[in-house]
Formats: C-alpha cells, structure tokens, sequence
C-alpha cells in the first residue's frame, strides 16, 4: 500500500529518500492496520512537516522484523514550504525515532519511482556460529549451534547462483504464477563467529533470502548434500525448507546504476547501520 497514489493535478516536490532502519520493533516496511510499521512511522514524522503527503512508496516491503541499510523512498510532497534538502533531513530525523533515520535525500524526476526504478537488490543474511547465544547480536544475527562447513556452503550457493526456477523457495502466501528469479552471486564472508552471506538479485519472492538462509545453513550442518541443491531447483526431491529468522536479515544495497554484480559487501551491516545514525 502506497501512502497515496501520484496525481498530476497537484504541485509536488519529487524526493528520493534512504532510509535505514533497525527493524525489531516494526511489522515490516508497509503500511498495516492495527501495527507498527516503518511506512507508518515515516508518514507520521513528515505529518509533522507537510500539510499532506501526495506519495510514498519504498523500494522494498521488507517483512516483521527485518532491517534495513537502503530502503528508498519515493516521496511526492507540497513544493511548500521550500526547505533545503539538508535542512529537510535534519528535521525529518528530529521527528523519527532514533532506530529509523534517513541517511540521504535528493531530488528526482517527477517519473522516477525507487520501486519500479532499481535494477536489482543485495541482501545480507547474518548466522552467528557458537554454543552460547549472544546478549547482543541476537537481534541481529540468527545464532546456531552447529559449526557450519563453509566449503559445502560455497559449492551450494555456486549452484543457486544464476537463473532458475526458485519455485521450492517460494511461501504459499506468495501467489506470483512466475518464481523464475535470476542471482547474480553469493559473498561468504567470516568474521570470528558470524558467517554473512551476501546475496545479489534482479528481484527475491516472499521470503526467498530467508529460505535461501536456511537451506545454506542447513547443508553447512550437513543436514543438506550440497549435491542435493541441483534436484531441489529441478524439483526433484522434497525438501523441508526452513525460513531462517527475520532478526538476521538486511536490505544491504539497491542498485540504481546497472552495477549490481560488481558490488561488494565489505562489513558487517549492523556496523554499517550504526555509522548512519
């Protein structure tokens, strides 16, 4: 659900927000009633600011409890009163609270949407490997105990790389008569305890990074052949999937410059997400 839809017969002031966000206390991105949402919280701060909103919209509708490093915002607001983009950011974040903050504004064409607009998405997904779960990483990291065989991991990402069917990742919620999907690659990175694993794509299904999450982490626990991967995309075998929690999962980076498969994710994102507050 957008905020409003783009009229034509009104003066706006077209803007590109990004908005970075921690997600634990929020039912996702999108607008729901009788919850709290990022959208929600957004639309009230600019309430404090704008008469009315003409338009939102976010690149993503990322699920309960997922965070955010990129969500961008399409927003059409009065062209009154004139604030400088600077000044604009600064009195947007006074009004949101301390766990959402925009971290950039600038102007766009009136046909621009972030939604529509993105050549794709990269999102990393956090595993904390260690017998004792953390006092702090819990809320952003899923913890196992298993101590994952990255090897095997690698070689399974390897195969999910490219473009397939991901019809055995797909949720029932998730209608979309198409699941073909195209990932361009996975990044495994090892920071001490943590295992991120970076996926980039044109587009995800509903909870696909999730269910890609757990599947990695189940054949890392050997719970999985990595040579099963190729007779899961072909349907061939039945998997239980699981859906690896919402807590360790980041809207990392939206590709707006045809550039996706050169990027790199270079630090833990909750490290990123605290530079940006």
């Amino acid at each position: 659900m957008d905020a409003a839809e783009p009229s034509s017969s009104r003066t706006s002031r077209y803007l590109l927000l990004q908005l970075a966000y921690d997600g634990t206390n929020y039912c996702g991105w999108q607008i729901q009633e009788n919850s709290v949402t990022v959208q929600e919280t957004l639309k009230t701060a600019l309430s404090e600011i704008y008469s009315e909103i003409h338009y939102m919209t976010g690149c993503s509708r990322t699920d309960s409890g997922v965070h955010a490093l990129a969500q961008f915002v399409t927003l059409h607001v009065p062209e009154s009163p004139p604030i400088p983009l600077q000044r604009l950011k600064r009195a947007i974040n006074t009004y949101l609270p301390i766990d959402v903050r925009v971290v950039s504004i600038e102007e766009k064409s009136s046909k621009f949407n972030s939604r529509f607009d993105n050549q794709g998405k990269a999102y990393t997904y956090l595993i904390h490997q260690d017998q004792s779960n953390s006092v702090f990483l819990h809320r952003y990291c899923w913890h196992t105990h298993y101590k994952l065989n990255l090897a095997e991991i690698e070689k399974a990402a390897a195969q999910l790389s490219g473009t397939h069917d991901f019809n055995e990742f797909a949720i029932s919620a998730d209608h979309r008569e198409n699941t073909v999907r195209t990932l361009h690659d996975f990044q495994l990175k090892s920071y001490g305890h943590i295992l991120a694993i970076t996926v980039k794509g044109d587009a995800f299904l509903y909870k696909m990074v999730r269910r890609l999450a757990g599947f990695l982490h189940d054949v890392g626990a050997d719970k999985f052949a990595a040579e099963d991967t190729e007779k899961l995309l072909n349907s061939e075998m039945a998997f239980n999937i699981k859906t690896a929690p919402a807590q360790g999962l980041f809207l990392e980076h939206v590709c707006f410059d045809n550039a996706l498969e050169s990027y790199e994710s270079t630090e833990l994102p909750f490290m990123s997400f605290l530079k940006t507050t």
